[in-house]
């Protein structure tokens, strides 16, 4: 084998991990980036015969998520509608210090016992999203709640000038072989 094939064979092979690299880069390490998985947890009450089911999709600080609870009976499943149902969100800062953020009123998806929340979060840090149910007929009192905590981490962005400067070192590559 010639000298300047087996320069060829090892810049080619340096141009491969470099593209690597840039892939690398621009998808990030793990492929999945800081979004965290959905959560779904469901709370039965038993002596009110009703089941809150609190659903959060993945979630990402700077992106705008839509938060749902689900309300039904344990007996029948039929769906619960007419409820007041409340999202509490909460950030939970360094030494146990806990910041209220918002709690704001759902809106209801008529007929279907589905009441939802947007909402963005705006930095990444560790939530605590509550939601609270008061069935018609019942007392602001005697509310029901479903709560999680989540971490979660910065939105996954790809950034143009990565793929700027793939397509640059691409080039550069091309032209020394």
């Amino acid at each position: 084998m010639k000298i300047s094939t087996i320069g060829k064979f090892l810049i080619g092979g340096l141009l491969a991990l470099n593209l690597g690299g840039c892939m690398m880069a621009v998808r990030g390490v793990s492929g999945s980036g800081d979004l965290q998985t959905a959560k779904t947890i469901i709370r039965e009450i038993d002596s009110k015969d009703l089941s809150l089911i609190l659903e959060v999709p993945p979630l990402a600080a700077g992106a705008q998520v839509r938060l749902t609870t689900k309300l039904a009976r344990l007996q029948d499943s039929v769906p619960v509608t007419g409820a007041s149902v409340t999202f509490r969100i909460e950030r939970e800062k360094p030494g146990g210090i806990v910041e209220k953020l918002t709690e704001q009123e759902a809106e209801e998806i008529v007929g279907k016992g589905l009441y939802q929340l947007h909402y963005k979060f705006k930095e990444p840090g560790r939530y605590k999203i509550t939601a609270s149910a008061v069935t018609p007929g019942e007392a602001a009192a005697q509310a029901q709640s479903v709560s999680l905590t989540q971490e979660i981490g910065k939105a996954r962005t790809s950034s143009i000038w990565f793929i700027v400067g793939a397509a640059v070192v691409l080039a550069v590559k091309l032209l020394i072989l």
